[in-house]
């Protein structure tokens, strides 16, 4: 289960994958172009525990980000309630297209996902 808020913030259970479309309103994305998807530590912009980088193959006005189920696993279990992160997307190193801006940060909100038997995830 994932869905994103009218804020930009991603609510997603743990372990689950991610499909985020995303547009290019003033031009399109050209071969070779790059967006990096990071997700902080929330408050600390500085501690990013997953960063993937995607290569535009081919012109397009919508570009498909996916993280595995496996890049949602982040740390361990959550063994009640949710876990918050930051998140942000990086247009070729020089823009973000999602991130922090005048109404705070966007969040990636992580909520649990049920142990195998030997209590692993």
């Amino acid at each position: 289960m994932y869905f994103i808020d009218e804020k930009q913030n991603i609510h997603i259970n743990r372990g689950d994958e991610l499909n985020i479309t995303l547009s290019n309103s003033t031009a399109s994305f050209s071969q070779g172009d790059q967006l990096k998807f990071s997700i902080m530590k929330k408050g600390d912009a500085s501690a990013v525990v997953l960063q993937k980088t995607f290569t535009v193959d081919e012109r397009c006005s919508k570009f498909l980000l996916t993280l595995t189920s496996q890049d949602t696993k982040l740390e361990n279990i959550i063994k009640t309630g949710t876990v918050v992160y930051w998140y942000e997307i990086e247009y070729n190193g020089i823009n973000t297209l999602i991130g922090y801006d005048m109404n705070g940060p966007k969040e990636f909100i992580l909520y649990p996902e049920a142990a195998d038997l030997n209590g692993e995830g």
